[in-house]
């Protein structure tokens, strides 16, 4: 089984072997639908912790992401109450990565391009 290379670890060089796989990684599939308000079940607490992590979310979340985001709500409240396992707090950790809420798993920034006249010039030969 072959391990991704997070998007934040992508050097130029190997952009420039694997275009092919960065480009379908970049063009993938897109949240459908909106998240919308925290699930009924969750209690006060957990309430206030899904708006925080909606609100601070580096990325778009969507209705598929329902599920992760419950278990994320749920870990994130007992870590609070200190009344979480080093298994847990694993999970939690597998779960924020998940979401693109760790910092190597997020996708980069997006670069502007500088133009190079002698890059030009170096195709038309």
């Amino acid at each position: 089984m072959s391990r991704e290379l997070p998007l934040s670890l992508i050097t130029p060089d190997s952009l420039k072997h694997n275009r092919a796989r960065f480009t379908a990684r970049q063009n993938g599939p897109t949240p459908r639908g909106t998240l919308g308000s925290a699930s009924r079940w969750l209690n006060a607490r957990e309430r206030r912790i899904w708006k925080q992590i909606v609100s601070t979310s580096p990325g778009q979340l969507g209705e598929s992401d329902r599920p992760l985001l419950e278990i994320i709500v749920t870990l994130k409240a007992k870590l609070e109450a200190h009344d979480i396992t080093a298994a847990q707090i694993a999970q939690l950790i597998s779960s924020l990565g998940k979401a693109g809420m760790i910092p190597l798993n997020r996708r980069p920034a997006a670069v502007e391009r500088v133009s190079n006249e002698w890059e030009d010039f170096k195709d038309a030969g």
